[in-house]
């Protein structure tokens, strides 16, 4: 039988480590498991503040790149992602043209890097009819979280998808479409960007846990260490 400041000792360190694990877990890049939408409304029931990007601000044939704050759109393959102007667009007056012509262009995609994290991404999209057109969605260092299949087989219908991470840890949604489809986007939304008071709060109690489970402090690992403590002796009677 073990003795008990044996297990005191050892249940100790283990709530150390484990704290300390939460802590460094706030710091690196954390792999959370997706949930997946087909239903907006499902979606922004499960992500706060989302924000929605519809392209209807910009001229017919403008190149997105920049335009949109924390957001930045490149093309994929040979894509050309612009502003085009449809009459059956998703939002109002512009989508997201993806191929390398407008509107008739097959194949390309795009890719939308985040400046910060983000907990939730959705968009709709258009014709996607051919097997082969996949969204992924990355985290930090390039890390895949998911993948998704756009698979629609009716043509000139608007179909939504969205995703949502336990974790703002969001930072890359890439489109990548078959050379033989051409298909558009419309209706970007992005969840709003977390408060740093969130993280500087788990922080905290990170901190809170490691001091109840007897980390030392830097004051007492200074002290010098006093005598040791000797057995009283019984007085004789």
């Amino acid at each position: 039988m073990s003795h008990p400041e044996s297990q005191q000792r050892s249940q100790r360190t283990r709530l150390q480590l484990a704290a300390a694990a939460a802590i460094l877990g706030l710091c690196g890049p954390v792999q959370a498991q997706l949930t997946t939408y087909t239903n907006e409304a499902s979606w922004q029931a499960a992500v706060a503040g989302a924000t929605r990007v519809d392209f209807d601000n910009l001229a017919d044939g403008t190149v997105v790149s920049n335009q949109y704050p924390g957001l930045h759109f490149s093309p994929v393959k040979d894509g050309n992602p612009l502003a085009v102007a449809y009459s059956f667009t998703q939002s109002g007056l512009n989508m997201l043209s993806l191929g390398a012509t407008p509107l008739t262009g097959a194949g390309g995609g795009v890719a939308i890097d985040f400046d910060v994290p983000r907990q939730g991404v959705g968009f709709w999209f258009l014709d996607s009819e051919i097997g082969g057109n996949v969204v992924t969605i990355y985290g930090a260092g390039g890390l895949e979280l998911g993948n998704h299949e756009l698979a629609n087989p009716h043509p000139a219908e608007w179909v939504f998808v969205g995703f949502s991470a336990a974790a703002p840890n969001i930072t890359r949604i890439q489109v990548w479409i078959n050379d033989a489809d051409m298909v558009a986007l419309d209706s970007l939304q992005i969840s709003a960007v977390p408060e740093p008071g969130s993280a500087a709060l788990l922080l905290l109690g990170g901190l809170v846990v490691l001091r109840r489970a007897g980390w030392p402090s830097r004051k007492a690992a200074s002290l010098p260490a006093g005598p040791a403590a000797q057995p009283r002796r019984q007085e004789r009677l």
